[in-house]
């Protein structure tokens, strides 16, 4: 019996997506503990130092991911107040991109970042309409970030006003 082309051509799709997700992933789980990019061992939880950043800022730096074709981490840095973009290399190299902005005015909340290896793009889950400051501790928008500079796009506004649920 004959497998229909287009059966063969779904396959070979989906494989080359598994292997380019994994591909990107590169098989290793790494951290961020104080100013070290840390190796995680993904059955024992053991760690082990990839490199020392000497010149990290200070604040909290949430989120790391890393950008396969760029060759370099991504973090928030101070995610609740003017979060900023910043890379990381593999040797610890570390560089303020700058403050996350949408439309000019700087976003003034982001609580998740990563990169998608298919569309090799940035992005985040942002509050565009306020933050912890203003009282605001949703994030309301998927945005999509330029890895050279942090300006965002909005890609879509997720609904906050949906009906609560009763239990009956």
């Amino acid at each position: 019996m004959r497998v229909p082309d287009r059966t063969i051509l779904l396959c070979f799709t989906v494989c080359a997506f598994t292997f380019t997700a994994l591909k990107a992933q590169n098989f290793q789980l790494i951290g961020l503990i104080d100013n070290k990019l840390v190796l995680i061992d993904s059955l024992t939880g053991a760690l082990q130092a990839q490199a020392t950043i000497d010149n990290i800022a200070l604040g909290d730096h949430v989120n790391l991911t890393y950008h396969y074709e760029k060759d370099l981490y991504y973090t928030i840095l101070s995610p609740n107040e003017a979060p900023k973009l910043v890379s990381i290399t593999k040797e610890g190299d570390y560089q303020i991109i700058g403050t996350l902005m949408y439309n000019g005015i700087p976003v003034p909340l982001c609580d998740a970042l990563a990169y998608n290896p298919v569309r090799k793009k940035l992005y985040a889950g942002a509050s565009l309409n306020g933050g912890v400051l203003q009282n605001d501790f949703y994030t309301e928008s998927i945005v999509e970030i330029d890895p050279d500079t942090g300006v965002c796009s909005l890609i879509t506004t997720i609904s906050t006003n949906l009906p609560l649920l009763t239990l009956m």
